[in-house]
């Protein structure tokens, strides 16, 4: 039995699979760099040529919609803005929130390895809760944080190894491979 809230996210899941994809707007939040500025993402131009609305946004605020689709690519915590606007807004409100994580998760116990010490750099970062931050920890407790605040509705990583650690932990992520 699903409560009210998993109905909704049901609700929200169905855009994406069983919706009309051209009737769906998609933000897709990237992180810009000088080399890619003002260039459309190689995903949102996918998505837009297969016919779904797309704009193109880094970090937040935005305009959300619940009947609208956010994306963020590569790692949450590189949007704070955007995430404390979707913390903030009522799930009934809050449009459809997929992160494909794209950036190293921790190892799963299967494979064996300790978890890697972080370098002195990688410390400093996590001390200071940078939005720059990238390292394991920083990765795992964003995305731990996000789930216990019911985000997202959607969560894919790019190896098989993160969606192995994150179910290891009871998070549900989609192996999304890049290419």
């Amino acid at each position: 039995m699903m409560n009210r809230d998993g109905a909704e996210t049901e609700a929200k899941r169905s855009l994406l699979t069983g919706g009309d994809l051209q009737t769906l707007t998609i933000t897709c939040c990237f992180r810009t760099f000088a080399h890619n500025q003002g260039r459309l993402h190689g995903i949102a131009s996918y998505l837009a040529a297969a016919g779904c609305r797309v704009t193109q946004a880094g970090d937040g605020p935005l305009r959300l919609r619940a009947d609208e689709a956010v994306w963020i690519y590569g790692n949450a915590n590189w949007f704070p803005v955007l995430r404390r606007q979707l913390v903030a807004t009522p799930r009934a409100e809050r449009p459809l929130v997929v992160i494909w994580h794209t950036e190293p998760l921790p190892p799963p116990k299967a494979a064996g390895l300790p978890w890697p010490r972080p370098h002195l750099r990688e410390l400093g970062k996590i001390l200071l809760r940078h939005p720059n931050a990238t390292d394991i920890y920083t990765n795992y407790w964003r995305l731990r944080a996000l789930g216990r605040r019911g985000l997202p509705d959607v969560l894919a990583v790019s190896t098989r190894a993160g969606c192995q650690f994150l179910a290891e932990r009871g998070t549900v992520a989609h192996w999304v491979p890049f290419g």
